[in-house]
């Protein structure tokens, strides 16, 4: 059966080509527009099984090559012996135009029967296979992004962390459908809950998406009031974050599973968690060390002092010499933070700062200029 000669197309046709020809022939000869008509149904069973193989593939490029094989094989007659019969030739088989008998009748209406011609065409041009359908794979959810702000405390002792997240959940009213009511492949009857059907076309078996419960879900159903038929429904989750000692601002923390719910039974996104670290009052981070800076009056850098210096966790004393420069830098082992291994841990840089009278009486004054030109 020539499969291109019956859809009147070339055998270089592509897929668009084929389909806007069966397109048009289907509509000429569906049977449900021709009622009765025993040889239009056929010629349509012809139409739809040459396009059943043509819109595949694996199966036209099988076709192609028996094509092509029976096309080679075939030698025209040479011109002297064109009017002479082999005395070897087998009968050829008997061509009619009577009517199909009431069995291949049967046998043609029962293809079509209960099927309407608009369910003709849902089955047939939805895309298959490697191309797109409407049938219902397993979708991953999608991942979720939140900020988590922690202490520069925290970052010394690690800890864990409840952090509220925002999902959208599948709606139960609806199933996530949508609509309340509607039809969904988990309970279709007519596929088995697969999503896909098996049409008889001609010889050959098409799997095509379920019309009742893929194809018409918007067509039933009420709208459901509770997701405003989205299918989702916001919902407050609190999920508990693990934070090690050492952690940097930036670090981005993955919790598998966390995220977005899949669709159609497929896995839960992850959720990703961004660190931020909130700026300490009076401590600067460089790396695992922490810096800070302490003020003293000009006098007790002079004359010596001591001083209290707070760290993260606790107060330390600390002896300035007399004579002790401004912005000299006075080292605490040990009082930074760990690095994320916990093999190391950093120091405090504590920076002197020495303050200068701004209001000083004409006496003090006096003294100044009597120390300056006569230090000693």
């Amino acid at each position: 059966m020539d499969y291109y000669k019956i859809l009147g197309v070339s055998t270089s046709a592509t897929l668009d080509q084929i389909k806007k020809a069966f397109r048009q022939l289907a509509i000429e000869f569906h049977p449900d527009k021709n009622p009765n008509n025993f040889s239009i149904e056929d010629k349509f069973q012809r139409i739809s099984e040459a396009y059943a193989i043509l819109s595949n593939s694996e199966k036209r490029a099988e076709y192609d090559q028996s094509y092509s094989a029976s096309k080679n094989k075939a030698k025209p007659p040479s011109a002297k012996h064109s009017y002479q019969s082999s005395p070897r030739s087998k009968p050829q088989a008997r061509t009619t135009n009577e009517p199909p008998t009431s069995t291949a009748r049967a046998r043609t209406r029962g293809k079509f029967s209960g099927a309407s011609f608009s369910d003709f065409f849902n089955d047939f041009f939805t895309e298959s296979e490697s191309q797109k359908t409407k049938i219902k794979r397993p979708v991953r959810g999608e991942s979720v992004q939140q900020i988590l702000e922690i202490d520069l405390k925290d970052v010394l002792q690690g800890g864990q962390f409840m952090v509220p997240v925002t999902i959208h959940e599948t709606c139960i009213r609806c199933n996530g459908i949508g609509r309340q009511g509607a039809i969904d492949s988990r309970g279709c009857r007519r596929c088995a809950a697969t999503g896909t059907i098996e049409v008889r076309m001609g010889n050959v078996d098409v799997k095509r998406i379920c019309p009742s419960c893929c194809d018409n879900i918007d067509d039933k159903g009420i709208p459901c009031f509770n997701c405003s038929e989205t299918g989702r429904i916001e919902r407050q989750h609190k999920i508990m974050a693990t934070v090690k000692p050492g952690i940097k601002d930036g670090t981005r923390l993955k919790i598998s599973g966390k995220g977005e719910p899949g669709l159609h039974n497929g896995p839960n996104g992850d959720l990703f968690l961004k660190v931020r670290i909130r700026e300490h009052p009076y401590l600067s981070r460089h790396g695992n060390d922490l810096h800070s800076e302490m003020g003293v009056d000009f006098i007790d850098a002079i004359l010596g002092t001591q001083i209290s210096v707070q760290t993260l966790d606790d107060f330390i004393h600390i002896d300035v010499p007399a004579g002790t420069q401004p912005n000299h830098k006075f080292k605490l082992s040990g009082k930074g933070l760990p690095n994320e291994a916990g093999t190391d841990t950093g120091d405090q840089l504590v920076t002197l700062r020495v303050k200068l009278p701004t209001d000083i009486s004409s006496h003090q004054l006096k003294l100044l200029q009597k120390f300056y030109l006569d230090p000693s």
